[in-house]
């Protein structure tokens, strides 16, 4: 009997393990292809190659990653895979709409088996269209901000583990360090070219009093 159950144990610790190790390899190679990226200037191109990333991690064909406009209080869909048409792009939820929305509302990931019948998606005749039916909905998170959202779906009737619940979210911080790295860079761009305008305006004025 004792026997029995170290052995039981000793599985469920080497799965956890097996788990840990997938993760600790998923976030190395979400964080070489952020940083094969000499300048993140190109915001797009850095988000597109960590979802395919991801995608390829998780075995999966459909995904995509939404910035949160503070202006307009909605979700922007950056870059997605799989979806046809430009469903992912036209569909911009409000904060607490949907799936995306209720993420940047609650700073909690959301997730449904079920996606057809959710009561949280947005276009339930695009989801049957698309026969999707899981799908989980992960928050970018900075610093206690939530950024954006970075979702996976899947025509497979499956439930996502506690592992893969983990895993996305972790890769969800990388990806949010990304979009905070390429925003400061963006801010300091736009400071060196304001300093330099007002050298330049201010050279011509010394010109023209000379």
């Amino acid at each position: 009997m004792v026997r029995a159950s170290g052995e039981k144990a000793a599985k469920v610790t080497y799965t956890e393990l097996e788990q840990r190790t997938r993760e600790l390899a998923a976030f190395l190679a979400v964080s070489e292809v952020l940083a094969s990226i000499p300048d993140l200037t190109d915001l797009d191109e850095a988000l597109g190659r960590a979802l395919d990333k991801t995608l390829e991690i998780m075995r999966q064909d459909f995904g995509g990653i939404r910035l949160l406009n503070e202006k307009t209080n909605t979700l922007v869909c950056r870059v997605y895979r799989g979806f046809t048409g430009r469903h992912a792009v036209s569909v911009r939820p409000r904060v607490g709409e949907g799936f995306a929305g209720k993420v940047v509302e609650t700073g909690q990931t959301q997730m449904t088996d079920h996606m057809p019948d959710d009561p949280r998606t947005l276009r339930p005749d695009y989801v049957r269209a698309e026969k999707l039916r899981a799908f989980i909905s992960v928050p970018l998170r900075s610093e206690g901000r939530i950024l954006g959202t970075l979702d996976i779906a899947s025509r497979a009737g499956r439930k996502f583990s506690l592992g893969e619940v983990r895993l996305l979210e972790g890769i969800g911080r990388q990806i949010a360090g990304a979009v905070e790295n390429a925003r400061l860079h963006q801010k300091v761009r736009e400071h060196n070219v304001r300093q330099e305008l007002l050298h330049e305006t201010f050279s011509i004025q010394e010109e023209e009093r000379r």
